[in-house]
């Protein structure tokens, strides 16, 4: 199981690496796609996160990214999440490990109004991938907020009033201890039948 700890530094190396991705350029696109590939593979907890959803999904990607058609390529998102991810997934793959593919090559065959290389790069991996980041930046957040939960600070408190002495450790769970001494006990129940009387009276 991944520690606090690890998820805290897991969460920011993943979002350096997405910005990296999503902050491309020309010279270095195919560079960061490649290492973020790398990254969700070879980091447990997002390689489960990403089979769990994908595993078993008998899914094209090329039904959701429309390369094959003449023309400009297109995007069509799945309803199903499931299947979004995984072709999104899919579709990293094939542009890394397809010698004849870049992310250049790739983002100017879909629409773009600039004629800045950056722009037509940034504004593909944004509209391509960045649900997938956004994805995985989520389930880290939700995996934080639960080991925070679980392993909140606890505090201790000491108390002294009097004769009576107690600790309590404060957090989920309260647990006192306390001792109380009575040393005159004749004084008392004289002081207590007074008391009685008076108001008897």
């Amino acid at each position: 199981m991944i520690s606090y700890r690890e998820l805290r530094t897991l969460s920011l190396d993943f979002r350096r690496i997405s910005s990296n991705l999503l902050n491309s350029d020309d010279d270095n696109a195919d560079v960061n796609m490649v290492r973020f590939k790398k990254f969700i593979d070879e980091t447990p907890f997002i390689s489960q996160l990403i089979h769990s959803v994908s595993d078993g999904v008998d899914y094209d990607f090329k039904k959701y990214f429309l390369i094959e058609d003449r023309g400009w390529h297109s995007i069509d998102i799945p309803v199903d999440e499931k299947l979004h991810i995984k072709a999104q997934y899919d579709y990293i793959t094939f542009i890394v490990e397809n010698d004849k593919c870049s992310v250049v090559g790739q983002a100017i065959q879909f629409p773009h109004s600039s004629n800045k290389y950056v722009d037509i790069i940034q504004n593909f991996i944004d509209i391509a991938f960045k649900p997938l980041i956004n994805y995985i930046n989520d389930a880290i957040s939700k995996e934080i907020i639960l080991l925070e939960e679980n392993h909140k600070q606890t505090l201790s408190m000491i108390q002294n009033i009097g004769n009576v002495y107690g600790s309590a450790v404060q957090g989920t769970n309260i647990t006192s201890t306390n001792e109380t001494n009575v040393n005159d006990n004749d004084k008392l129940f004289d002081m207590l039948g007074q008391a009685i009387k008076a108001l008897a009276s």
